[in-house]
């Protein structure tokens, strides 16, 4: 199981990127927490919490892609909340087809209050991390 928080969750999905298929058939499960790079259109993730689709996060223009192995080798969950500092902090340019970072919202105090606010998914990512091991190790 991976899980982090933040910056946690950036470094997770990047680290994915670089591990070998044997590797990632080792991971039963994969938990974001207001991930930087959360992006609200790629379909591959569980995405959960109250976020909302037209905003992405303050570092997408750096994700590397897709996470490797999510949903065809492990389930990844990422939970964000609406108006997050971090997870929604780019907006979507539709005229060109990317995202663009806006400070004013990543930087208010409701935005940077609300990125610490994430205890109220703890259990549910509990309950859906122990569920996928114990598939995992079933599965053996």
């Amino acid at each position: 199981m991976l899980s982090g928080y933040s910056q946690g969750a950036h470094v997770i999905s990047d680290v994915l990127h670089g591990l070998s298929s044997n590797l990632r058939k080792r991971i039963a499960v994969v938990v974001l927490f207001a991930d930087p790079v959360f992006d609200p259109l790629d379909n591959s993730l569980v995405q959960l919490g109250s976020w909302d689709p037209s905003w992405a996060g303050t570092l997408i223009n750096f994700r590397l892609g897709k996470i490797k192995g999510a949903n065809s080798q492990f389930p990844v969950y990422t939970y964000c909340s609406d108006g997050d500092a971090v997870c929604q902090g780019s907006s979507r340019n539709y005229v060109f087809g990317t995202w663009s970072f806006r400070p004013d919202r990543a930087s208010s105090a409701k935005a940077l209050k609300i990125h610490g606010e994430y205890e109220q998914y703890t259990a549910s990512a509990a309950k859906l991390a122990v569920k996928a091991v114990r598939r995992q190790v079933s599965a053996k």
